[in-house]
């Protein structure tokens, strides 16, 4: 049930024509997500980081290390003087609670380990969002976001808008 009211907060019926077309819809959750755990330094040991993890990085280089950058068919390689660690997930349709409690499982339970990773280099969990119409929302429970700060982690979003194209 619909319900329509004016600025005053009083309740209307609208006059809807009988040529109506929708035009947007509003609300509801991001259609995929994938997460990426990140490390960065100008001093990343990047074997180091994978050991107090013990987790292998989707993709690693250290400071000054020749690495391929750019997309899959990208052939290019380049060196910079600084390095990063980070790991991918999957993107889908899987809850982000579930998504990021997948992750921690396969790294290392020591909280005292995460602590002193994120004292020595950058860490951080990114939430990649692709969303296909305005108007999203991601949702991350209470104790999901104690795993992240019980991590030392900082979240951030990156979000994407996948929309087909419509000539009109």
């Amino acid at each position: 049930m619909r319900r329509y009211f004016d600025e005053n907060g009083s309740e209307y019926t609208p006059k809807l024509s009988n040529d109506r077309a929708v035009i947007l819809t509003a609300g509801g959750v991001l259609k995929e997500t994938n997460l990426t755990l990140s490390v960065y330094s100008k001093q990343l040991d990047k074997e180091k980081v994978s050991n107090l993890l013990g987790l292998t990085p989707t993709k690693a280089w250290n400071p000054f290390e020749r690495h391929p950058y750019g997309g899959p068919h990208n052939k290019k390689t380049r060196i910079l003087d600084w390095g990063k660690w980070y790991y991918s997930t999957e993107t889908n349709v899987e809850s982000l609670d579930a998504k990021i409690e997948k992750l921690f499982a396969l790294c290392t339970p020591n909280l005292e380990i995460w602590q002193r990773l994120s004292e020595e280099y950058q860490t951080w969990l990114t939430i990649v969002g692709h969303l296909d119409n305005w108007n999203r929302e991601a949702n991350l429970s209470r104790k999901t976001l104690k795993w992240i700060a019980d991590r030392s982690l900082d979240l951030t979003f990156d979000i994407y808008f996948d929309a087909e194209d419509d000539e009109d």
